[in-house]
């Protein structure tokens, strides 16, 4: 199996003998679209919940080990989709400070995640055909927007439904990274004055910067 899926497990609350979550998910799926009937049982069984919870996760924080753990709440079987640095450069006009592996790495570790999915699309419904879930994780600064309702149309078509959760303000990637964009520029504004002062031949001021 794949490096970033955990072995399969009993999802299914009433039935012991059964594939995992995503593979009946999708085997179902496929079935109804080539025209298959699928014969009803005797007793019913509640729909296995695929949770799908897309993110960056660069510089993993207590708000993403948050949004994971309110997701796993609120569905059987959950996936970390995790956005490739080729996707974030063009949708957010930089590179992750964390490269796609390691973060990859990290989220699979967290225990609330039964599989990580590499997103390299921005498109969520054609990682949704790469991955099929029915319930859709999102932060609630979207919801009752252009862009949030578009995306709720577009899941509404296929059958998943967009799942809104408080946006955490408290500790955000965005404000963590401004935290390391100053220390690396104190850094390099510190390294520019000790050559510029040992050009100069000012040993003194030289010393005083790397001491300061």
């Amino acid at each position: 199996g794949s490096p970033n899926q955990r072995p399969a497990r009993n999802l299914f609350r009433t039935s012991p003998a059964r594939m995992n979550g995503a593979d009946a998910f999708l085997t179902l799926r496929l079935l109804r679209g080539a025209g298959v009937t699928i014969a009803a049982t005797n007793h019913k069984e509640p729909l296995m919940i695929i949770g799908y919870a897309a993110g960056a996760y660069d510089l993993f924080h207590y708000g993403h080990l948050e949004i994971l753990r309110k997701a796993k709440e609120n569905c059987d079987y959950l996936i970390a989709g995790v956005v490739h640095d080729d996707v974030l450069e063009v949708t957010k006009g930089r590179r992750p400070v964390i490269p796609i592996e390691e973060r990859a790495a990290i989220v699979s570790h967290i225990d609330y995640v039964d599989e990580v999915h590499i997103e390299t699309t921005p498109d969520k419904l054609e990682t949704w055909k790469q991955k099929p879930f029915n319930v859709f994780f999102k932060g609630d600064d979207w919801k009752g927007t252009e862009k949030g309702l578009a995306l709720e149309e577009r899941f509404a078509e296929v059958g998943v439904e967009v799942h809104y959760f408080p946006y955490t303000e408290h500790t955000s990637s965005t404000k963590l990274r401004k935290v390391v964009d100053l220390l690396e520029a104190e850094h390099d504004l510190r390294a520019e004055m000790h050559r510029f002062a040992e050009l100069l031949g000012d040993r003194e001021y030289s010393e005083a910067i790397i001491a300061s």
